[in-house]
């Protein structure tokens, strides 16, 4: 398995650990988070599960698409500045837990969109 399947594999690995954190652990981290919304986490949750298997599916292909994982690393870019503007601004008054949370991840979701981009460069100049 070649650098990028690799890193795409992680991705999709924690994204879909994530999403059953969140569905199966949903009541502690409500509390833990600090809101009363039951719905917030396993609509999350859904959606990191989907993400993960479409990430999942892009690492099997031969060759992975190009196009596919810029468009995965944009979706990791996405993730890392809307977790940074949930930090900055704070609209929805989460625990400093929350937010120390929110941080590693971001950070653990921006190292996959860097690599993904970074080994999807080299393999574009390898075909």
């Amino acid at each position: 398995m070649n650098e990028l399947k690799w890193w795409l594999r992680a991705n999709a690995t924690f994204s879909a650990f994530s999403g059953l954190v969140l569905i199966f652990g949903n009541r502690f981290l409500q509390g833990f988070f600090g809101f009363e919304n039951a719905y917030v986490l396993p609509v999350l949750a859904v959606g990191l599960l989907i993400f993960g298997g479409f990430v999942f599916l892009v690492s099997k292909q031969e060759p992975v698409d190009e196009k596919q994982v810029n468009s995965i690393s944009i979706a990791d870019a996405g993730w890392v500045l809307g977790s940074a503007l949930l930090c900055v601004f704070r609209p929805f008054g989460l625990t400093t837990g929350a937010y120390v949370v929110i941080i590693i991840v971001a950070l653990i979701v921006g190292l996959f969109g860097i690599q993904q981009y970074r080994y999807n460069s080299r393999e574009s100049v390898r075909n």
